[in-house]
């Protein structure tokens, strides 16, 4: 996990299992949903054809940049997920902007389970939840050590937060590498997606803005978005 300062103290890193479970039974006649399994320092990788590239083609490819504990090729899909060993080591392999591998060219991206996808675009704008009373400064100073930034505020209604922000990066990869890893600031585990164009949402965005939950940011918050309670 990264926490306040470079990488904050407790763990470095742990699999996260969606949000706490609530407390008490769950509603009658209604099944609990799954937990959301996250897995620190997994990479979507684009472009493999299995036909032409195996899983110990990609590993050994991989493990150039550090230890790689799991990787797979999905069968006529053209792509397949590597999971480093350390996070650090995947956000260096994105760091490495063109990837090639027996005459095919690789996209890597981070791996997010479809509940914390925002979109799938890469994109330099991210969206934060479950801000609580975070401040912009807050948000600055975590983010920066993942690369350059353009803006970076908590968005607020009558000086009051709304539960949620942005951060603009400088490029894209920046985005990326937040999304390989857990987040707390300030002791506060903060919900990290790519944010969504206004053109992406079509019905979505014109529905959520007539509820009020897109301004002053309109268009870039995730779709049935609510922000974690304080």
């Amino acid at each position: 996990m990264y926490g306040q300062g470079m990488y904050g103290p407790g763990p470095m890193y742990g699999p996260l299992y969606g949000y706490p479970k609530a407390e008490g039974p769950y509603p009658p006649g209604l099944r609990e949903p799954a937990p959301i399994k996250f897995t620190e320092g997994k990479l979507f990788i684009g472009g493999v054809d299995a036909h032409i590239i195996t899983k110990d083609d990609l590993v050994q490819y991989c493990a150039r940049w550090g230890e790689v504990a799991d990787a797979m090729v999905m069968d006529k899909k053209n792509y397949g997920f590597v999971t480093f060993a350390d996070p650090k080591v995947a956000m260096k392999f994105l760091e490495t902007r063109v990837h090639e591998l027996k005459g095919r060219r690789l996209d890597a991206k981070a791996a997010v389970p479809k509940a914390h996808l925002g979109t799938a675009k890469l994109t330099k704008k991210m969206f934060v939840g479950g801000t609580g009373d975070l401040t912009d400064e807050d948000f600055r100073q975590h983010f920066s050590q993942f690369g350059g930034i353009e803006d970076a505020a908590v968005v607020r209604r009558e000086g009051m937060s709304r539960g949620f922000g942005f951060v603009t990066f400088t490029d894209e990869v920046s985005v990326e590498k937040c999304l390989l890893v857990n987040h707390y600031i300030k002791g506060r585990k903060v919900e990290l997606k790519r944010a969504v164009p206004k053109e992406d949402l079509g019905a979505q965005s014109s529905s959520a803005a007539a509820a009020g939950i897109l301004a002053p940011h309109q268009g870039m918050v995730p779709p049935g978005y609510q922000p974690m309670p304080h």
